[in-house]
């Protein structure tokens, strides 16, 4: 019998954020390996006459996975950008995964985590972030939830994070690093470097960096500017970033007299390593 886990995610999907990508992937991994692996995510407004079938597959399509989890979507509030779902989706999900004999309940979301911890139900917690610096409050409880018999782990995404929870009081068999890798799939069948330029309409450039994410501030996207300020025969290529916050970077680009840098604002994920094999 293969292991069974309830994935439970707060998260709208299919989506430009970057950790639904890293979801998606987990989870298709993970079934691809032979683990039973259900999806319960909050149903988006645009899907509330589609099936699941539907969802589904434009879930695999836009993060070019093959599907071999299971969607679990519930309706409580249809997602939204108000969010309100969030809420009523980390009390009910884990409730819903009574039903599911899970092994596992997986999760990146507090309120699950908490609720699932009170529901004495076996929980492994993921994060990318060293919590004790960057969120305290959200530390707090995952400090409280690790202490739980029922708690399996917390799985980070890098050594750093790692040990700054160590600091602070997990103990180090109870978390793992696990870095992120890559799915060498999205970087089938990409053109060249001279067709992808031509696609792009950038075949004068001899030059190009590529960055792609998001461009607030305090992601340090001001850098590439200065890097461009420096590099004036070096095209700066920035993908990423909704109208607003590129609006808001090419006034600053006006400001500075930046004639080598160039935005495409967000794109479709699939497009994403098409775009990286334009760089120098």
């Amino acid at each position: 019998m293969s292991l069974r886990i309830a994935y439970i995610s707060d998260e709208r999907f299919p989506s430009i954020h970057t950790d639904t990508q890293q979801v998606v992937k987990t989870i298709d991994a993970l079934g691809r390996s032979g683990v039973h692996v259900d999806l319960i995510q909050p149903r988006m407004m645009r899907h509330l006459t589609a099936s699941r079938d539907e969802v589904k597959r434009q879930i695999c399509e836009f993060y070019n996975v093959e599907g071999h989890f299971h969607l679990r979507d519930l309706l409580l509030w249809p997602a939204s950008d108000m969010r309100i779902e969030k809420f009523f989706h980390g009390l009910a999900a884990p409730l819903k995964g009574l039903s599911g004999n899970y092994d596992v309940f997986y999760t990146r979301n507090v309120l699950p985590l908490a609720m699932a911890t009170f529901l004495r139900l076996p929980v492994l917690f993921e994060t990318y972030r060293a919590l004790p610096h960057t969120d305290p409050a959200a530390w707090r409880v995952v400090k409280r939830m690790a202490a739980a018999r029922s708690f399996v782990g917390i799985s980070t995404h890098s050594a750093y994070s790692r040990g700054v929870m160590m600091d602070a009081g997990i103990p180090a068999d109870r978390i793992e690093a696990i870095p992120n890798g890559f799915d060498p799939g999205d970087f089938a069948d990409l053109p060249d470097q001279v067709e992808a330029r031509r696609l792009l309409n950038l075949s004068g450039a001899d030059r190009i960096a590529v960055y792609t994410g998001h461009i607030r501030r305090d992601k340090g996207v001001h850098s590439l500017l200065d890097m461009a300020e420096e590099y004036p025969d070096m095209l700066m290529l920035i993908v990423g970033g909704n109208p607003k916050e590129t609006a808001a970077l090419q006034a600053t680009v006006d400001d500075r007299r930046l004639r080598n840098v160039r935005q495409t604002g967000q794109v479709p994920i699939s497009k994403v390593p098409q775009i990286g094999r334009a760089h120098v």
